[in-house]
């Protein structure tokens, strides 16, 4: 029997999800590091969503998930200790290709506050020809 998102998806650890459905672990790929900004008690507010998800989006182009929690009245990116990586959230991340990672948001004397998941396109590896055609237009940049 296939193992479960959840059994693969430790914290900070970057899995590849491939056009076919198979699942890779890539070498040499980190996911971001995020801390929010917090209340005076150290606890996470939605207030913080947006510097999470603009410091991930720094951090190699990742995406933080939202809608996937349970917490009632919060839809952002942050999942509950509790919760876990299963139902309609593994199917998603399944049938998404690209590059996911769970990443912890805070800790409280070793646990974390908070998670979320984080997803991002495979990164375009460029051939040498395309390396130097580029750099004989003047650009590395290589979005569309």
């Amino acid at each position: 029997m296939a193992r479960t998102l959840n059994e693969i998806m430790s914290f900070d650890h970057v899995i590849e999800v491939h056009e076919d459905g198979t699942i890779t672990e890539p070498r040499d790929a980190w996911g971001p590091e995020l801390c929010a900004l917090s209340t005076a008690d150290g606890s996470h507010t939605s207030e913080t969503d947006p510097d999470l998800i603009r410091s991930a989006r720094w951090q190699g182009g990742w995406e933080l998930e939202t809608g996937w929690t349970g917490q009632h009245g919060y839809s952002g990116p942050c999942m509950h200790q509790s919760e876990c990586i299963g139902g309609g959230l593994e199917a998603h991340i399944r049938a998404t290709p690209g590059q996911w990672v769970v990443v912890v948001i805070g800790e409280d004397v070793g646990e974390p506050e908070c998670w979320a998941v984080a997803h991002r396109p495979v990164p375009v590896a460029l051939t040498p020809a395309d390396a130097s055609a580029l750099m004989r237009l003047g650009t590395t940049d290589t979005a569309p």
